[in-house]
Order: structure tokens, then sequence, then C-alpha cells
């Protein structure tokens, strides 16, 4: 009866699911001899190996030695078992005995095993019962401790013994004891104190199911229970062997899978009184997998993990709906790389590749495609065509289609029986070029007005309204840029219909308005209209004016007609790749982005990326170009090197039991030359410290455990100002996330991540960072610098302001004795040498005769005291600090005109503009100025021939000060007056001392007539 029963059951339920499972093997962890698996409470796995313990992120390794700050140093050597109590706190169970090892502190500590004579302390097996919180431990030659996770120093009974061979612990149902079951298939039933209150001889190996009550056992072939007699009995027997001598299952209380001999034996409902059974081939090591058993391990994010505890290697998989569907051809074969994808008129689906072309019936979208024949009418018999087609454009009207063929150009398709004819209405010959057209054709485009366009590698094309002839546009322009370029690909622009041509030399804007006329965007172009490359690849509209680029180089570009390049999305944005193969829209506002690295799903609107590789289903992740579809249903298709794929907007992904977490694992510090790596235990909160300045940093090192496609997961940051309150906007950053040259103060790092598909992570990093300010930096410092600096200025000010005080008394007190003491006595020389003329010319009249024309003694006398007053006025005028100001050089000037002009008989016309008589004036600008103008006007009154009157302007303008001195007398017979002569070098002298400009000679007016003009910087 029960063996009837397994046949109806066996033939019930499928053996053999369709397809296998997809096992990657993991890079870091494969060269390991692995022996267990646990995953602790932050995320991170713990792997047991034959070299130790390590710590795995996803990313890489830590050993368990450089994260111990406390305790011994273990030694590197095979550790069998692992286990995590209620804290988290690691046990390990090695050669050499037992320790816990706590992660946040950094302590290890071994634990003592009572131990008999000549007993090794090696531990064979280790349990952790969360409901006490008691760890169960096999060591030695088969002895068993029951130990408290809290004081472990000391078993909580007696020491059990048991048969010394290997076995496992299998917590009882219902109760605080175990199950021990050996590889001589003899099960121990022990009590909460470890104590053996029940031994049972199996007929072959069994091995207890967690959860179920009564107890029930499995073997290879069959489940047993334990009935209320205390003897096995079976339920039932499988219908199919399970692999016998698996390494060691994966078991719940109502499922237990196990894997090895090529097969993958999920057992579901042991519970219940009908399990079921599902065999699934799961291809692991290409080499001898049939003879290797592996063990299973499923994580808390729904990750399984394989392994082989004598063989190296590690396998990942995620159970998990597939959102990438591939479609096969007919008989199971999948397709070789595809290019073309398109729905034809009649509700076909057509698949280009490089073996050729695929059909799949409109009434059958899950079948598998089949071969779609092409052939050429040639005498004496058709023959096939071998093409590989880029773009399609199809005649509803008709059942002829315009295909671009990469490989011989531009061609006519009749959809119906697949004949293939150029476009000048006879055969194509396949083994030469079209005629005609390009050699090769990629792109093919129909705008608004009904024309249709192509591209290809000898530039754009034309075809006529009936679609049997084409011609090179602007032919007659040899000239014209786009004849010796590839058009990769062609859009039209929704707002004035222009046409965005992408080449492998840059993008181009055709206006229809203006035939002829293009605008490049290029490597090469003007700054507004500059690329970072011209390897394109793609060209989609991005509404009005605006275009989507695919470059081979750097990822995807958004283009605007007048502005230029707009924005960037590159690796640095979270692309697996910087080369895009196509770029298609869906119509809910997204860019699928088909790259050599995977699917990519942008949002321009928010920016967010979500990657798609071989965890949804995307077999190979390598992507054609030319190679998109998208339908009106919302179903997406896309081409690469491993077939065709299909995209459903109903699937989703099967969330994971929990998000990944975010972590700090690692910190780098400047040491010397190099950056020194500390491991940190993960879940630790930090308060960073980093000096100011442009050399000091810190290096993060971040996790995310998501174990599938780590490199792919993205991580972006901000900092929060602790006094403003202010954040920066979210920053990209690779998971080694680098800090330098922060102003000093207080922040707060925010951190951030997602998954590949776009999952966030369950939490963010928030960090407290204190940028220290170095001495230089300190405000106090710099408030007593700037307090000493204007001490000194202050001081410095006042000393000179001093010294200019004293020497303008000095000049005031000097001016005031010249006046009164020597201008005085000046004075009285003068007035007796009137007197003594005055007396003694009548007589010397009376006695020579009327007064000689040349002067006598007492005129000369009376000339020279005359003169010396002057000067001693001019003297005392000149080092007078009372007046060093505008007004009193222009009276000065005007008294002296007035005077010299008057005794010459000359008109004078003294004009001032702009002049401030309130400005001051340096002493020696006052001095030389009116030197010079005194130089000048005597010059005139002495040498003007035939001058009747002189011009004197002081104009200030902006900041300089003129001064014009002119006449309108005849020029000297020998030459210009002043040209030699002490006067001229006086005055060259007085110029240069201030800094002025003087110019000498006839008017520039062209009037009769000498100038002299003195230009002079002035503030």
């Amino acid at each position: 009866m029960v063996w009837l029963w397994g046949l109806l059951l066996f033939a019930a339920t499928p053996a053999v699911r369709a397809g296998s499972p997809d096992w990657q093997r993991d890079p870091v962890l494969s060269p390991l001899l692995i022996q267990q698996m646990v995953t602790d409470p932050t995320g991170l796995r713990w792997v047991a190996t034959d070299e130790g313990v390590y710590r795995y992120d996803g990313y890489g390794l830590v050993s368990l030695q450089s994260l111990v700050r406390q305790g011994p140093r273990l030694r590197v050597e095979l550790v069998t078992v692992l286990a995590l109590d209620r804290k988290g706190r690691l046990w390990l169970g090695s050669e050499s005995g037992l320790f816990r090892f706590d992660a946040r502190s950094g302590q290890l500590m071994p634990v003592p095993l009572p131990l008999a004579l000549d007993e090794r302390p090696r531990v064979k097996a280790l349990q952790h019962d969360p409901r006490t919180d008691r760890l169960w431990v096999g060591y030695g030659a088969g002895a068993v401790a029951v130990l408290a996770a809290a004081a472990p120093l000391h078993p909580l009974f007696p020491v059990s013994r048991v048969a010394d061979t290997d076995f496992y612990f299998t917590l009882e149902t219902g109760g605080s004891g175990a199950w021990l079951a050996n590889d001589q298939a003899t099960l121990y039933h022990l009590d909460a104190r470890g104590a053996v209150c029940q031994r049972l001889q199996a007929p072959e190996l069994l091995l207890p199911v967690a959860g179920t009550r009564p107890q029930r056992f499995y073997s290879h072939r069959a489940l047993y229970a334990l009935d209320s007699a205390g003897a096995l009995r079976p339920v039932c027997r499988w219908p199919r062997a399970l692999p016998e001598g698996s390494d060691r299952p994966y078991v719940t209380d109502s499922t237990l899978d196990v894997l090895a001999q090529g097969q993958w034996v999920h057992v579901s409902g042991v519970r219940g009184p009908r399990p079921r059974l599902r065999v699934t081939p799961a291809a692991l090591s290409p080499d001898d997998n049939n003879t290797r058993n592996y063990s299973l391990d499923r994580d808390a994010y729904g990750n399984w993990w394989s392994f082989a505890r004598t063989w190296r290697g590690c396998y990942r998989y995620r159970q998990a709906q597939a959102l990438v569907q591939p479609l096969a051809r007919a008989g199971g074969q999948p397709l070789s790389s595809t290019r073309l994808i398109a729905r034809l008129p009649d509700g076909r689906l057509l698949v280009s590749t490089y073996g050729g072309a695929f059909t799949q019936a409109a009434d059958s979208p899950t079948a598998r495609l089949r071969p779609f024949p092409l052939w050429l009418r040639l005498p004496p018999q058709p023959r096939t065509y071998a093409a590989v087609f880029d773009a399609i454009h199809c005649d509803p009207s008709s059942r002829t289609a315009v295909v671009a063929d990469e490989l011989w150009g531009v061609a006519r398709l009749d959809l119906k029986t697949g004949l293939v004819s150029n476009l000048a209405g006879g055969p194509v010959n396949q083994w030469s070029r079209l005629t005609n057209g390009p050699t090769r054709a990629y792109t093919l485009l129909a705008d608004h007005g009904g024309r249709l366009w192509a591209g290809g590698h000898t530039g754009l094309f034309l075809l006529s309204p009936d679609r049997r002839a084409l011609r090179r546009y602007q032919n007659n322009r040899p000239d014209w840029p786009l004849h010796k370029l590839d058009i990769v690909g062609l859009a039209e622009d929704p707002r004035d219909h222009a046409l965005w041509v992408a080449t492998n030399g840059g993008l181009f804007w055709l206006p229809p308005n203006q035939p002829g006329h293009l605008r490049v965007f290029a490597v090469a172009a003007s700054p507004g209209r500059r690329l970072p490359t011209d390897a394109l690849t793609a060209v989609r509209s991005a509404g009005p004016g605006q275009a989507w680029v695919g470059t081979r180089d750097q990822g995807l570009l958004l283009v605007d007609a007048q502005a230029g390049l707009v924005r960037q999305v590159s690796v640095n944005e979270g692309l697996p790749s910087h080369s895009l193969a196509s770029v298609l829209p869906d119509g809910r506002g997204n860019l699928w982005l088909g790259t050599y690295a995977g699917l990519v799903r942008y949002t321009p609107g928010t920016e967010h990326l979500a990657v798609f590789g071989e965890s949804e289903g995307l077999h190979d992740t390598e992507l054609n170009r030319y190679s998109g579809l998208a339908e009106p249903d919302g179903a997406l298709w896309f081409g690469g090197t491993g077939g065709v794929f299909q995209w459903q907007p109903g699937l989703m992904t099967a969330s994971l039991k929990r998000k990944p977490r975010l972590l700090l694992t690692e910190l780098g510090l400047p040491a010397g030359a190099s950056v020194s790596v500390r491991p940190l235990p993960a879940g630790l909160v930090l308060s960073l410290q980093l000096a100011a300045g442009p050399n000091a940093f810190v290096e993060l090192r971040l996790a995310l455990t998501n174990f599938f496609a780590p490199d792919q997961a993205r991580y972006s940051y901000r900092l929060l100002e602790a006094d403003s309150r202010r954040r920066t906007a979210w920053l990209n950053t690779p998971r080694r996330l680098v800090l330098r040259g922060l102003a000093p103060g207080d922040y707060t790092l925010e951190v951030r991540a997602e998954t590949a598909p776009g999952q966030p992570a369950l939490n963010h990093l928030y960090l407290p960072l204190h940028v220290a300010a170095s001495w230089q930096q300190q405000p106090l410092v710099w408030l007593l610098l700037a307090g000493l600096l204007l001490a000194l200025g202050y001081g410095t000010y006042w000393l000179r302001l001093r010294r200019a005080l004293r020497d303008a008394h000095r000049r005031a007190e000097l001016a005031a004795n010249l006046h009164d003491e020597v201008g005085a006595l000046l004075t009285r020389v003068t007035m007796l040498a009137e007197v003594l003329r005055d007396q003694h010319l009548p007589s010397a009249a009376s006695a020579t005769g009327p007064y000689p024309d040349s002067r006598t003694t007492f005129d000369r006398l009376l000339y020279n005291s005359r003169a010396a007053v002057q000067t001693m006025r001019d003297v005392v005028w000149g080092i007078d600090s009372r007046t060093d100001s505008m007004g009193a050089l222009v009276d000065r000037m005007r008294d002296h005109l007035d005077q010299t002009a008057a005794a010459a008989g000359l008109t004078a016309t003294f004009d001032c503009q702009g002049a401030n008589k309130g400005q001051a004036l340096p002493t020696l600008v006052r001095q030389h100025v009116y030197l010079l103008f005194k130089e000048a006007v005597t010059n005139t009154a002495r040498h003007a021939r035939a001058a009747t009157g002189i011009r004197v302007l002081l104009r200030r303008e902006r900041k300089e000060l003129l001064l014009e001195v002119c006449d309108d007398g005849q020029p000297h017979i020998a030459g210009p007056r002043c040209s030699v002569g002490m006067g001229l070098r006086n005055m060259r002298q007085r110029a240069q001392a201030i800094g002025a400009d003087l110019r000498t000679g006839p008017r520039p007016d062209g009037q009769p007539g000498y100038y002299v003009g003195v230009r002079l910087p002035i503030a």
C-alpha cells in the first residue's frame, strides 16, 4: 500500500522541472575548502575552512585573526563547525577545541572542555538552542557537553558519551533535548541535561527532520516516524531514491533539500501525510559533478549556498522569479547572437541573428522560434540568402518590407515567401554589394512626411516613394561630411521634424527647412556643442529639441539642439558598462539601456537606475546594437550574444525575506605613503576624527549584504553640517569612500545604498565626523594674529603720522623764520637801495647830464634785492606745510602769472578745470609742478617773439593732472625755444622726479606759438 501511494505520488508530481537553477560560482569563496557557513545578525557570512575562519561581505575575506583584539591568537588549522548565540557571538569548533568570539569587542575566549585520558579536544558537532540559550557540543571520543552560552566555562551537566564517530545534532521538537545521528546509522535521544535517554539502531543512515512531532527521520529511500512505542516505522518511501551520501542537507520543519550527484532534490510537506518530491538538475562543478556531495545552506536573505567539505568550490543561487525569459528556437536550441527583433504586420515576431532569421506565430507568444528561410531568385536555381537585418520598415498595404542588411545593404523582402531583391528590382547577388546603396546598412527611419531614410556604411540615403530605388542625400556635394561616416542611428525631432543623425564621427542635427545645413555635436566641435566622444551607437528622441544618445565609451548622453550636452549617465552614476548597445523607450517614461554588462532601466525624471543581470534571468549579459523592441502591451524584447530575451511588465522579482543591510566593514587611515586598512566590527557606531588639510583623509569601505552582483551595488553619500543644518546633495561613490580636504567643523556623514535592480538597503549609515583644525586654523589664533596686525599697522601709521607732523611743524617754523627774519632783512635792504637811489640820482644827473640807458649801480642793487625777496618768498611758499593743497598751488600760480605777464606786456589767461582746491597735495608734487609752471612762464616772457598773450590751463582728468602753458608768438629762428640749456634739463628732471610726462614744442592745435605740457598721475 505504501509503495502504491508512492507511485501515485510520483506520477502526480513532475520529477524534473523544465530548466535547471543557475548556480553561480562565487569567485572569492571557491578557492577555499569550506566546512560550514553561517550568517550573523548583521548579514555577514562567517566561513569555517581548513585554514581558519573568515568573514565574508561579498567583496573580500577578512580573517578572524585580524579581527581579534583581545585573547589568544588562533592557530591556522581546520575549523569544522560554527554557531551563533542570542547575542550574535560566534562559536567555533576546531581541531584544538572550542572558542567564542565577540565581534563587537574583538574578544576571543577559549572554552575548556572536560577530556578523558589520551582524548583530543577536536570539536565535531555544535548546535545552539535559541529557546534555552544553551550550546550542544560534540567533541573528543564521542563526548557530549551542554554549556550555557552566557557562562560557558563549565558544562551545565555531566558529560555524556556516545559512539566515537562523526555525528550531527538536531534539536528536539517541543522540548529542550536533542537528537544525535551518527554515520553508523545510530540515533540517540538526549534529554535537556545531555544524558542519553534512548538509543535506536536504524536500518540505514537516518537524519532527524527538525520541527516534526512525532519525530520524523529521513533516508535516501524513505521517510520514517517514531511511534508511541519508540520504534521506527516508514511513513512512505520515495518513488525515486535520493542521492545517497549527501554531505549535509538543508532541513526545516516542513522541507528538506539535498544537493548531490548533479540533482537538487526538494521534499516538501514532510510533516504531513503526503510529502511531495521534486528533482531538478543542478550543474555545479563542470568536472566530475556526479561524484561530489554538496552541503546546502540558506541564509536569511533567501540565498542558497552550496559547497563540498572535501572539495574546493562554492556556489550560490537565488530562488526568485526570473524577470527576463529567454526565447529558444524549435528543438530547444538557443539562438545565436541576435540583431533585429520586430513585429510584422500579420502579428508574427521576426528575429534576425547571425545564424539566420526566425519567426514566431502571432497566436503563440510562448511558442519556440522557427526558421524563416531567405532566398534569392538566381538562375539556374534559387539560392539561400545569408543576411543579418538591423532594421526593417514594413508596408502595411502590401506584404513587402524594406530591410537594412548589416552585410549587404538595403534590400526589399517579401514577408510571405522570404524572397530578397535589391532596390533596383533585379535579384540580389550576395557575393557582391547592392547597387545604388550602402555596402552595409544599419538603420531606417520613416519621417512624418512619409519619406524613408536609410543610414549605413557610406552615408545617408533617401528611398523613392515606391520603395524601389534610393539615392544618396546631398550626392551632388562631394564634401558633405556624412558621405564618409557610418550612420548608426536616426531619430526625428517631434517639434520641428529635424533629423538626429548618430554616426561614428559625432552627432548631427539636420533641419528640414534648411537643406544641406548641419549642426555638429562632436569632440572637435565648438565649446557649446562639444561631446565627450564621437563613437556613438544609438539615438532616440527625448522630446522637443533633445535626443538621448548611446555611446561606445561614455555611457548615455542627453543632447539639446541649442544648449549642447545637458546630461551624462556613466559608470559613475551606476551603469554597469561604459558601452551602450541600444536605447529603448518603454512608453512609461523609462529608458531601457542594453549594455555589454547587463540590462538597465533608467528613469530620467528621478535619475534612478536598475540593473538586471544573471540573477534576474539574463543568461548572457552582453546585449547587441539595434536589438530591441517595445510592444504596445508593455512587453519588451532584447537581443544579445545569448539570443533573444523577453521582459514582461507583469513579472516582479520575488521579494527577499529581508532587505540587505548597509555595513561599514573597514576603515583606512594614512600611514606614511600608504593606507593602513583596519577591519571593523559590523554594526559598530564610529565617531570619526579627521585632521584638516589637503593631505589628511579617511577611507571607508562599505558592504551591502546582497551577495549577488555585489560589484553593481550603488552607494551614495552626503554631509550634514552640524552648525548650519545644511545638507549637501547626494554624491555617488564606489564602495571605497574617501573623504579629503574638508573644512574644520562637525559633520554627520550619511550613506545609503541599493542593489543592482534598485532595491534600497534596509538602513542608512549615520557617522559623526569631526574635522579638527590645526593650530594655524584655530579661530583664536586668527583673532590674535589679526589683532597683532592691526596693532602693527596702527603703530606704523602713528609713527609715520607723528614724523609727518613733526616735519610739517619744522617746515612751517622754518618758513616763518625765513619770512620773519630773512624776509624782513631783504625788505630793509630793498628800501635802503631805493632811498640811496633817490638821494644820489638827482646830483648825478646834474653832473653828467641825462640818465644813461644802462643801469647804474643803484639800479642793479635794487633789482637784485627785489629778486632776492621774490625768491625768498618762493622758497618759503615751497617749504611751508600749510600750503600743501590744490588751492594754494592755484593761487600761487595765478599771482606769478599776473606779475610776469604784466611785466612782459602780455595778456594772461589762467583756466582751472575740475580741480578741487581743498585737495591735499604732497609737498614734492606741489613744489615741482609750480617750478615747472614758473619755468615755462618765464621762458615765454623772455623768449617769445611777437607774442601778445600767454595761456595757462590746469585741469583734473580722472586720476591725472594736466598742466599746459602756451603762447601765440613766432618760432625762434634757431629752432624751438628751450631746446637746450639748463632750463629744459631742469624741467625734465623735475618731471621725472614726480613721474610726470613732459612735452615741449610747437602747439599741438597747429596755431603759432610754443607749448609746454605736463601730465601727472595723481590720486
